[in-house]
This record gives C-alpha cells, sequence and structure tokens, in this order.
C-alpha cells in the first residue's frame, strides 16, 4: 500500500531535487544578460553606470529575487 520511497526518504528526495533545480536555474540566470550586470555591479558600480545599465534599477531586481527566494521555500515548508 505504500509507495516506493518512505515518507522521510521521499521529503529528503524531493528536497535534493528542489536544490538541484535552483541551482541550475541560477546558474543560468547568471549567464544572462541581467545577471552578468547584477555581477558587475556588485565587482564595480562605476563600470555598470559607464556601459549604460541603471544600478538602481538592478539593485530593486537584486531585491525583489532575494525575497522571492526565501518566500518560496516558506511556501514549501507549508
Amino acid at each position: 500500500m505504500g509507495g516506493l520511497l518512505s515518507p522521510e526518504w521521499s521529503l529528503l528526495a524531493s528536497c535534493i531535487l528542489v536544490c538541484l533545480l535552483l541551482f541550475g536555474i541560477l546558474d543560468l540566470f547568471f549567464h544572462t544578460e541581467i545577471g552578468i550586470a547584477m555581477g558587475a555591479l556588485g565587482d564595480n558600480e562605476n563600470a555598470v553606470i559607464q556601459a549604460g545599465i541603471q544600478p538602481n534599477r538592478l539593485r530593486t531586481w537584486g531585491i525583489m529575487l532575494a525575497n522571492a527566494l526565501p518566500g518560496l521555500s516558506g511556501a514549501m515548508a507549508a
């Protein structure tokens, strides 16, 4: 009557799967134009300004992402 895995192993497997999926998404993100710009903003703000990118907009995106990830984990834990 049980599944393939016990509930404890099923939870562990799903947590590992979510972590791997999130790592892959973040890796892809940091190879996009906005991801590279965010990395550059952290390294040298003046270079980002000289490249014609608005640093305040990047900071806003960074704050939104930083708040969305804990919200997602809280939703998964509920």
